[in-house]
């Protein structure tokens, strides 16, 4: 659900200020021994992956490590069984662990906790296993700038902890193997990079926090831009949660997203939506108003299409959220619009501007998820 990425790049493994600042937030998120793990899906299906740091350790299933330190692991598999260049006492394993003092280094991208690569057939599935806390550490940089408003970033910090714990019962209630995926389809996570002082604060001082509905950790969805109003959940996604409700905002109006403009091809929309099934013989686009359905109209006449659905065929990149207006220009279509993403939740352009007036976190969070109380859960 990210939108931002904080200006802080670390480069490892190279020691000094960097890995300094990583060693001081591991220490003010040690976990506590009733603190969750999370499993972070970094790879699937991959041919083979390397690991570099300068200390990485193999350990076979849960087993103590087995081999001497060294700068870089690289893993294959053949036959449904690991392989390891350089490493004995692993053969035939399906399952490692690499462990490190410092951060492990993955497709360039540092990561803390351990690396856990297990076979999966002819691929592997690459997973980073962390603390909560320590997670949370390379999420809120990722999905706000860390410059932003210290109560602005511990909601983000209390609303991303809520959904990484919401996902983790679900999915090991269901028997998954991994908790979240590192990107838009859970939280865009990438490792240690975004770690910064206003982010290792925001997550100190709201540890363990969750919003909370019938027990549980809530569905705590965010966004960047609501532009006026957030919508209820069962207008997006289609199941009915008090707390996302709709509510209005006047806070996110400096967003560059809160109004926007954008002209699209005639005939690349037709092809797109030919493609997807949406359409046979495109003529044309049009739409009432800016949440109501969107008209397609073809050679088999007129029929509605899902807003959302639009969305994904033209790309969230390109048509930033559901509400708009369409004209026609000339051989292009205008949509004019408003928001950055699905709308639901909080709304993180809002909690700054709520920030800026001096509400706390607990404000903010209680007005987009109003029913959802705050309770710690560790």
């Amino acid at each position: 659900m990210a939108l931002f990425r904080s200006t802080l790049r670390l480069r490892p493994p190279a020691r000094g200020a960097g890995v300094l600042v990583l060693w001081i937030a591991l220490g003010l998120t040690r976990p506590a021994s009733a603190e969750p793990e999370v499993r972070i899906l970094l790879r699937t299906a991959a041919p083979a992956v390397t690991v570099r740091g300068s200390d990485v350790q193999v350990a076979a299933d849960a087993e103590a490590p087995v081999s001497a330190r060294r700068p870089e692991v690289r893993v294959q598999v053949r036959g449904g069984r690991l392989r390891l260049a350089g490493v004995a006492g692993v053969e035939g394993a399906e399952r490692v662990v690499l462990t490190s003092a410092e951060p492990l280094v993955v497709g360039g991208t540092p990561y803390l906790g351990r690396i856990e690569v297990v076979a999966e057939g002819e691929g592997l599935t690459v997973l980073n296993r962390l603390p909560v806390e320590t997670y949370l550490l390379g999420i809120v940089g990722s999905e706000m700038p860390a410059s932003w408003p210290v109560e602005a970033l511990k909601a983000q910090a209390v609303a991303a902890r809520t959904y990484a714990l919401q996902r983790r019962l679900r999915r090991r209630a269901a028997g998954h193997a991994w908790d979240l995926t590192d990107s838009v389809l859970s939280q865009v996570y990438r490792g240690a990079e975004s770690i910064s002082p206003s982010v290792i604060e925001a997550v100190r001082a709201t540890r363990g926090v969750v919003l909370t509905f019938a027990h549980e950790p809530a569905e705590a969805l965010f966004h960047s831009t609501c532009g006026g109003h957030t919508l209820p959940s069962e207008q997006v996604f289609g199941g009915a949660l008090p707390y996302l409700a709709k509510r209005p905002c006047r806070w996110c109006r400096d967003s560059t997203r809160f109004r926007w403009s954008v002209d699209l091809n005639h005939e690349e929309v037709g092809a797109l939506l030919e493609r997807a099934g949406l359409a046979r013989g495109f003529r044309k686009l049009e739409r009432a108003g800016e949440e109501a359905d969107v008209i397609v109209h073809d050679r088999r006449g007129r029929h509605a299409v899902d807003p959302e659905r639009l969305r994904a065929v033209v790309g969230a990149a390109r048509l930033f959220s559901t509400r708009f207006e369409v004209a026609r220009r000339g051989r292009g279509l205008r949509l004019d619009g408003a928001g950055y993403g699905h709308r639901v939740g909080l709304c993180q352009w809002g909690a700054r501007g709520m920030a800026e007036e001096g509400r706390s976190y607990r404000e903010i969070l209680g007005y987009y998820y109003e029913g959802a109380p705050l309770k710690r859960a560790y």
